[in-house]
């Protein structure tokens, strides 16, 4: 416990290195049982077709009891067979949370064929029980999350649907998912809350507002984020 008035100290601690990249943490959650931090991604190339370098691209993940000593612990999957993008969202995780039984990790997967084919991330969640194993599930069509959180009863993903990218008529959607065991997800029915208005034009893969963080006091949970005026 820290006295009153007094400032925590804070205490840097690596997270080591993995084979590959060097372990930057891109989110660390804490639970009962000590902390997990992962990183974005780390890709190692592992043919070339045509001229074009493909990749298979993994997150590392390490625990700590005491938030100071890690240990790499595994890996989550994030693509195979991936060409990289000129824009738009490559794989990689963007945030994990902590909850009774387990982890659920959020960000993109790509599962490329045998051919180069470029193409940009699938928004997906991952679930583990121990941080070791993780189990993969993929969100809908255009879904790009960006946080994930665990409420009293279930776990909530906040972000954003692309509804087709047409600067002209097309909009995207706020977004939650909802799901109470981490493996299955659900969005929350479409509704004007949800309207964040149009895209920002980019010259490259258009941006979007979107659900970006929750909280929750015990009782009432409370979605924040960003919406792009029109006009």
């Amino acid at each position: 416990p820290v006295p009153s008035g007094v400032a925590p100290a804070w205490r840097l601690s690596s997270l080591g290195t993995l084979p590959g990249l060097p372990f930057q943490a891109a989110a660390v959650a804490d639970s009962e049982t000590g902390s997990i931090a992962v990183s974005a991604r780390s890709c190692t190339e592992t043919a070339v077709r045509d001229g074009t370098s493909m990749y298979d691209c993994s997150a590392a993940v390490a625990r700590a009891d005491d938030g100071r000593s890690w240990t790499p612990v595994g890996t989550v999957r994030l693509a195979t067979g991936y060409v990289p993008v000129s824009s738009g969202p490559e794989p990689g995780i963007v945030d994990v949370a902590a909850g009774p039984g387990g982890y659920v990790a959020v960000g993109f997967a790509r599962d490329g064929g045998a051919a180069p084919v470029m193409g940009i991330g699938d928004g997906a969640a991952w679930w583990s029980a121990d941080g070791v194993t993780w189990e993969r599930t993929l969100l809908e069509a255009g879904a790009r999350p960006s946080t994930v959180f665990r409420a009293r009863d279930r776990w909530l993903i906040g972000g954003v649907v692309y509804r087709g990218v047409d600067l002209r008529s097309d909009r995207p959607i706020g977004a939650i998912w909802t799901s109470t065991d981490g493996r299955t997800w659900s969005r929350i029915e479409d509704g004007s809350a949800f309207d964040i208005g149009g895209y920002v034009d980019t010259m490259e893969d258009p941006s979007a507002g979107g659900i970006a963080a929750f909280a929750w006091d015990g009782e009432a949970i409370v979605a924040g984020g960003q919406v792009c005026a029109e006009g």
